[in-house]
């Protein structure tokens, strides 16, 4: 009933994952637009999905293993925003690799997510997994190529923030679905 009750939450998933898809569509209509406000959106961005994911993690911190990972990646993520409003300048030079490491961090985090639904027996074969690996690419693409990231960041950045979105969507309805199945579990252990 624990693990049911602590589950409950699962939304915050999913509202970032509406918060990450909306932005990579809004850098396809916009991809005009002066770099700083790019930044600062962005910015904002990092802030409430590292927000969401530090409030998931503390909730559940009792019932998932490796919680903490999430913790510690809400608080980078929402520190590194934090960073990017304050220094608009450095964060319109240096965006490429902000993004390129947090989104790698956050494929890494698809990947242990992943494992972790299997470990609960949820799923059997995932496509968070391919997700993660997408990620790993994309990300790993803005870290390595500047040059070539800084010929493409608009339309990198939006695919990122969409498959990235994608995952916390499709992890949220799985939370959901697991939250689902272990209180049907509970239920039938109390009757």
């Amino acid at each position: 009933m624990k693990v049911s009750k602590s589950l409950k939450h699962w939304y915050l998933f999913l509202l970032s994952g509406i918060l990450l898809v909306g932005t990579g569509i809004i850098t396809f209509f916009y991809p005009l637009e002066s770099y700083l406000v790019l930044s600062v959106f962005f910015s904002i961005t990092f802030i409430l999905t590292g927000m969401s994911d530090i409030i998931f993690s503390i909730i559940n911190r009792n019932v998932l293993r490796g919680w903490g990972w999430s913790l510690f990646w809400g608080i980078i993520n929402t520190l590194l925003g934090v960073f990017l409003i304050q220094n608009p300048s450095i964060s319109v030079a240096t965006l490429p690799m902000y993004v390129g490491f947090t989104f790698l961090v956050r494929s890494i985090g698809v990947l242990s997510y992943s494992e972790l639904l299997k470990s609960f027996g949820i799923i059997a074969s995932d496509p968070l997994t391919i997700l993660g690996v997408i990620g790993l690419i994309l990300s790993l693409v803005l870290i390595w190529n500047p040059i070539l990231a800084g010929l493409t960041i608009v339309t990198l950045m939006g695919v990122i923030f969409i498959v990235t979105g994608v995952f916390q969507i499709s992890l949220s309805f799985r939370l959901k679905k697991a939250k689902e199945v272990i209180q049907n579990k509970v239920d039938l252990e109390l009757v």
